[in-house]
């Protein structure tokens, strides 16, 4: 600007242009609205793994942003993880805005995981993104207009660190610890003190060779030293002739309250048996509380609330506190089964059996094993509803999964299996087929089959003395028979070579979804690469007899919706 015209203005007068300084003024501003409109195309300052970030705001946030305005071809797909920091200009910096309209259009985008350190997601961040199935979002999170709209597919999900489960946690109660301990130290001193007097007067008897002992103090010491070295004594030199007279000798010695070489030999054995017990129990005593023993220790019950930190079965802290989250979620509609307001029942015809009913539902019949709820019934015995499918181990539901797999190899011809004996066939197909539709897992076969032979021995119990004992004779040489079907040891080793092959791919739990009433999805993920490995549905339904029940396994394929395992 020309001092002319700077002059004029200071003077409240209107400025003379000349056509050179308009121009200038002009080209100016075109650079300036030039620079605003490219800086809004082109909204990101820096990309790292597929990501684009805006690093404009102030105190070193950041936030997610789009490559540009005019998306040719959208630039996100997949599934994405957010970082909670990412590294600019030398400096860490915390990922804290979805910037407007993101992701927006994104429509081959599967996935999203948000980090914890998200406050706001912006207009129309996600909109459109009619591919997307899962977004994982922090509880703290505002969201604003249209961030979610037109997603069809779409299922919010809460950050997994930021839910929380109430779980019973069984603690040392330390302040009683410490009383109990400080009550029991005087003893625990007096004893250490006098087993230090037992090794020294020990140290005292190695050198007294040839000599007898005349206190009953000493008597005491060599019949402890010698019943010592006779317990170090392994079983399989128990039976030699050597330590037969070895023992026989020191026995005498010891009657005879005399030290001879080979109860020297003890009493040095005993020695260091001593001095490695006394230095145990100065670590114990040093310890304090913490140095008793487990089981004297007491204990007390609390609750605290647990982080959720792997959400649904991934390295779960315990599989008890993940099956007490998804309890709730496959109990809806029916949490009067969690209420005390129910009534104890039996009744004896047409079966026996025992139930409860709830105030709640006086047309269902309850049954219960002492540690929780097993089945629902209605009033004819029929099953209605199961309350819930967990995740252990020795669960026979989830066992089934496994059988099935390992069926399929064998139908497969895994390892050339079928080329085995006839007695190996015999075997699989009894561990590995189905009976009538359903599993008998070889256990369960051998305990039906020994309790009907039971059951047959007793009903006929009423014969003379030895026609029943023909008749036990008969049923026991039956059962034995059949057992021998299940010991056919290729076969044993064939399966635990099917369950060393898919270990990895059992290695987790990783959803129960309730279908229906008495229905479950189970999926399985890998160990080693958190991919879905399996699927399942487990469908319970009445037993031969009223109120009671069975299940049956069918291997599904892997949905396409199944959430992303958080990756750490």
């Amino acid at each position: 600007m020309s001092k002319a015209i700077l002059a004029r203005m200071q003077n409240g007068q209107e400025p003379i242009y000349n056509n050179t300084t308009m121009k200038t003024f002009l080209r100016l501003l075109l650079v300036a609205v030039c620079c605003i409109v490219i800086n809004k195309i082109f909204a990101y300052d820096v990309k790292i793994d597929g990501i684009y970030y805006d690093c404009s705001h102030n105190a070193g946030i950041i936030s997610v942003t789009y490559k540009d305005l005019y998306k040719g071809t959208p630039e996100y797909y997949g599934n994405i993880v957010i970082p909670e920091t990412i590294i600019y200009e030398g400096k860490s910096h915390t990922v804290e805005y979805i910037n407007d309209d993101t992701f927006a259009g994104c429509t081959n985008l599967k996935s999203v995981i948000l980090p914890n350190s998200i406050s706001l997601i912006g207009d129309r961040a996600f909109k459109g993104c009619t591919g997307l199935t899962y977004v994982y979002i922090p509880q703290k999170a505002k969201i604003c207009k249209d961030a979610f709209k037109d997603c069809p597919n779409l299922h919010l999900y809460q950050h997994p660190n930021d839910t929380k489960v109430n779980v019973s946690m069984t603690v040392i109660d330390t302040l009683m610890a410490e009383s109990m301990f400080q009550k029991m130290k005087p003893a625990l001193m007096e004893a250490y003190q006098k087993g230090i007097d037992k090794k020294e007067r020990c140290h005292e008897l190695c050198s007294m060779v040839g000599k007898k002992v005349k206190g009953e103090y000493d008597f005491m010491l060599l019949r402890q030293a010698s019943n010592c070295s006779f317990n170090s004594i392994g079983n399989n030199m128990r039976h030699s002739p050597l330590y037969e007279e070895f023992e026989a000798e020191v026995k005498r010695d010891v009657v005879k309250r005399k030290i001879t070489k080979p109860l020297q030999e003890c009493l040095s054995f005993y020695h260091k048996y001593l001095t490695d017990s006394l230095k145990k129990e100065q670590d114990k005593i040093e310890r304090g509380w913490s140095g008793m023993s487990q089981s004297a220790l007491p204990y007390k019950q609390i609750t605290i609330p647990m982080p959720n930190s792997f959400y649904r079965g991934y390295r779960y802290l315990r599989n008890n506190d993940l099956d007490s989250l998804d309890k709730y979620q496959q109990q809806k509609g029916w949490e009067f089964l969690n209420t005390k307001n129910c009534k104890f029942r039996s009744e004896s015809y047409p079966e026996e059996v025992e139930y409860l009913v709830y105030d709640a539902a006086p047309e269902y019949r309850v049954t219960y094993s002492r540690y929780n709820i097993k089945e629902v019934y209605d009033k004819d015995g029929k099953l209605v509803y199961v309350p819930s499918l967990t995740r252990k181990e020795n669960e026979a539901e989830l066992k089934d999964v496994h059988r099935l797999v390992y069926f399929k190899d064998y139908i497969n011809n895994k390892y050339d299996i079928q080329s085995q004996p006839e007695q190996t066939q015999e075997y699989l197909k009894l561990v590995l087929c189905r009976n009538n539709g359903f599993e008998e897992t070889a256990s369960d076969a051998l305990g039906s089959l020994f309790a009907s032979a039971f059951v047959d021995y007793v009903a006929k119990s009423t014969l003379s003395p030895v026609d029943a004992y023909k008749v036990r004779n008969q049923t026991k040489e039956y059962a034995v028979n059949q057992a021998l079907k299940y010991s056919d040891s290729i076969g044993q080793k064939y399966i635990k070579q099917l369950e060393k092959d898919h270990a990895e791919e059992f290695g987790y739990v990783y959803i129960i979804e309730r279908l229906s009433n008495v229905s479950f999805q189970v999926v399985f993920i890998n160990e080693q690469t958190l991919e879905p490995s399996y699927c399942a549905v487990i469908t319970y339904k009445t037993g031969e007899k009223p109120y009671t029940s069975t299940f049956s396994t069918k291997l599904v394929n892997i949905p396409d919706n199944i959430p992303p395992v958080i990756k750490e």
